[in-house]
């Protein structure tokens, strides 16, 4: 449920074996490249892709200004509308069970047909939702979409459009109160699920934050 190191210490999970993909996002098409050059070297790793339906990694960004992201998204694209001899893309798909014993075995509906795949490595990345169980029991007030802090959240949702590089850059410390006095939530948690984070908004938080304790101690 994490990005493996495919190409390193991670590697003799994945060369020459048969990787089962599932996840749309820029997680799942790190991933997915990683295991491409992986097959380069060795002929005999498969990869089946799922998706439950076109996330970023299938999605361009006009006028792309992080050159990395660009080059990420065109190379799945590629891989997509001609898939090579090591990758099976099984399009939309829902999955529905799994086994496990020697090999994992799973159930996917895709479409109208069932179909079942057996792997020897299954990477699941469909998202992230925060811990939130060191403030479980104090006064947060959570968005039911996102789980993040319902004034950041409600903001983020009204940007909806929002890439990562402009989402949050003009919400006020403000959106950082909670119904609990004095007690902020900061960093990627913050976000909940919204995965337009970026460190240069945690750093902001944390000064928005000291203004919000100023203030009050003023008062």
């Amino acid at each position: 449920y994490t990005i493996p190191d495919v190409l390193g210490q991670d590697k003799a999970r994945f060369a020459n074996r048969h990787t089962l993909l599932i996840g749309a996002g820029y997680s799942a098409a790190t991933v997915l490249t990683a295991l491409s050059q992986l097959a380069q070297t060795h002929p005999q790793t498969r990869v089946s892709w799922a998706i439950r339906r076109p996330g970023q990694a299938l999605s361009a960004v006009q006028n792309d200004p992080l050159e990395a992201r660009r080059q990420l998204v065109e190379n799945v694209l590629r891989l997509t509308h001609q898939p090579p001899p090591w990758l099976e893309f099984l399009g939309n798909c829902v999955l529905e069970s799994l086994q496990a014993s020697t090999r994992i075995t799973a159930r996917l509906r895709c479409g109208d047909e069932d179909i079942t795949r057996a792997a020897d490595e299954f990477v699941s990345l469909v998202g992230y939702a925060p811990d939130d169980s060191i403030y479980r029991q104090l006064q947060v007030h959570q968005c039911y979409a996102t789980f993040g802090p319902m004034k950041l959240a409600a903001a983020l949702l009204g940007q909806s459009a929002a890439d990562c590089l402009t989402a949050g850059a003009s919400l006020g410390p403000d959106t950082l109160n909670n119904p609990e006095p004095n007690f902020f939530i900061l960093g990627a948690k913050s976000y909940g699920t919204n995965s337009n984070f970026l460190l240069q908004t945690g750093l902001r938080q944390v000064e928005d934050a000291y203004a919000l304790l100023a203030s009050t101690s003023r008062c």
